[in-house]
């Protein structure tokens, strides 16, 4: 385990679950596609985190297999809360076991 590592990842999970539910909490769970649906950066963002969370997904799944893993959890909690879920998975990957090398 890398603890600096581990200790800005946590950092950055409670800051960034904070924020998110303060602006659920202002603006409701579905606020933001008010704002998506206007095209321009707005929809470039969108589709940007969009792509880079099946991007992590495509690396986690298998990774969180070879660690012994259920990936499911994390699957769902990237695709319902996005960063929360790839962060949760990071510090969960802390604790797991690290995998046999490839071969």
């Amino acid at each position: 385990m890398n603890k600096p590592r581990l200790a800005v990842l946590v950092l950055a999970l409670l800051l960034f679950t904070g924020y998110t539910a303060t602006v659920v909490v202002q603006h409701g769970p579905l606020g933001f596609l008010d704002d998506h649906a206007v095209g321009g950066w707005h929809l470039q963002i969108f589709i940007d985190l969009v792509l880079s969370a099946t991007a992590f997904l495509m690396l986690a799944v298998p990774d969180a297999r070879r660690r012994g893993l259920s990936p499911w959890p994390y699957v769902v909690m990237t695709v319902v809360l996005g960063s929360i879920g790839i962060f949760t998975y990071l510090v969960r990957r802390e604790f797991a076991p690290k995998p046999a090398p490839l071969t």
